[in-house]
């Protein structure tokens, strides 16, 4: 057995303090990468058709077997949620939607969770490893830890500390996260985080005339508020 000395022992603690610090940050960059990344590549695989004429977003769809009671706002809708996912045609399909999720994913943490299926070439099993890994539950609570995070750390102060562009699209998204984890907010809660959380002086009168028309019954949504106050922001020097 080796004894550590008091230098040796706290050069082993340091390193040991680092490998985790990166450890965790690479699975925080991990998890905003799939915040973001599922809802983008199924918009862009709803544009694309493959070779059943039918959007190639019916590759990656959740319940495999459809929904017989299932009522359709679309046409299209209905044929991305009853296209058979068997078959040569399917085959050419999922190839496809397996080589756009290559693409996509390269260079990010995501790709890492698929590296073993490469041989598969199978977008559906690529989609299945990906949402099995990322909304399990260990990776669930982890979202909303992070979303509670973002929920306690979002202000706007000024444009040089978070521009007010991306103080909106930041909010969206934890808005989006607690939706995706079933705690969703209404407008009058949103509405409220919304004045809580801005901080710039020169935005505080509009706010409360905001506030005002709120209470004497004008109707104020959380849309209108959010332009109005950005229309304001467009006019500061």
């Amino acid at each position: 057995m080796v004894e550590l000395d008091q230098d040796s022992f706290r050069s082993e603690l340091k390193e040991a303090g680092e490998r985790a610090a990166i450890i965790k940050k690479q699975k925080d960059q991990s998890d905003k990468y799939w915040t973001r990344w599922p809802e983008a590549f199924e918009n862009e695989n709803n544009t694309l058709y493959g070779t059943l004429r039918v959007p190639l977003a019916y590759v990656i769809r959740e319940l495999e077997i459809p929904d017989g009671t299932a009522v359709y706002s679309t046409f299209v809708e209905e044929c991305i949620a009853r296209a058979p996912i068997t078959g040569i045609k399917y085959e050419a399909d999922t190839l496809q939607v397996h080589q756009l999720i290559l693409s996509s994913t390269q260079g990010n943490p995501l790709h890492e969770w698929i590296k073993t299926l490469m041989k598969k070439t199978n977008g559906h099993t690529d989609m299945s490893a990906l949402r099995a890994h990322y909304q399990g539950e260990g990776n669930t609570t982890r979202h909303i830890s992070y979303t509670e995070g973002l929920c306690d750390s979002l202000h706007y102060i000024n444009e040089r500390g978070l521009p007010f562009a991306s103080y909106l699209s930041n909010m969206q998204q934890m808005f989006t996260l607690f939706e995706e984890n079933k705690e969703t907010y209404s407008d009058a809660m949103k509405l409220r985080f919304l004045y809580d959380t801005i901080k710039h002086p020169q935005l505080m009168t509009t706010m409360s005339t905001l506030q005002v028309g709120q209470i004497s019954g004008n109707t104020v949504s959380f849309t209108g508020a959010c332009g109005h106050l950005a229309t304001m922001v467009s006019k500061f020097p």
